[in-house]
């Protein structure tokens, strides 16, 4: 087989890795049982309020992406959301958002430590050519005291930090 041969195979097998998973599913017309079949098992499964089922991916290159497919009761997606991007990061609002309320904006934490009594919460991330974490410290009620992005400095990008995304 010559070489534009092989080119050819790969892009059209490229393709079609393409044609299926998160990106693929179709809001009122996918179920859950598609979701599985073509995304996997998820990273955690929860409810919301109204009962609907939320099922959270983590992973990407690093870990650094997360969906979360929202089904109705009847196993209907609703819709797919992206978490980890700079316009749910800036929702997080230092003295005002909770942990309950990061949780449902952001999913899963990647990480979860304690420093001196309060809850400090990171999420693998990269925006643009960043990699790095978005961090949230609460205080010991629960709250957010400070938000904001903490570039890896080992990462291709720029390495000074964004500062934004809820800063104090």
């Amino acid at each position: 087989m010559n070489s534009s041969r092989v080119l050819r195979s790969l892009f059209i097998a490229f393709l079609l890795a393409g044609c299926g998973g998160i990106q693929s599913l179709v809001p009122d017309q996918s179920t859950l049982a598609d979701v599985r079949v073509q995304v996997g098992q998820p990273t955690d499964i929860r409810f919301d309020a109204d009962g609907n089922e939320l099922w959270e991916y983590a992973g990407g290159a690093m870990g650094e992406q997360a969906y979360l497919v929202r089904a109705r009761k009847d196993g209907r997606v609703i819709d797919v959301v992206e978490l980890l991007t700079q316009a749910r990061f800036d929702k997080v609002a230092p003295r005002v958002s909770t942990k309950a309320q990061v949780r449902e904006l952001l999913g899963k934490p990647f990480e979860q430590n304690y420093f001196r009594g309060e809850a400090v919460w990171s999420w693998r991330t990269r925006l643009g050519a960043q990699s790095g974490y978005y961090v949230v410290k609460f205080n010991t009620g629960g709250v957010v005291i400070e938000a904001g992005m903490m570039v890896d400095p080992s990462s291709d990008g720029d390495s000074r930090g964004s500062g934004r995304g809820g800063g104090s």
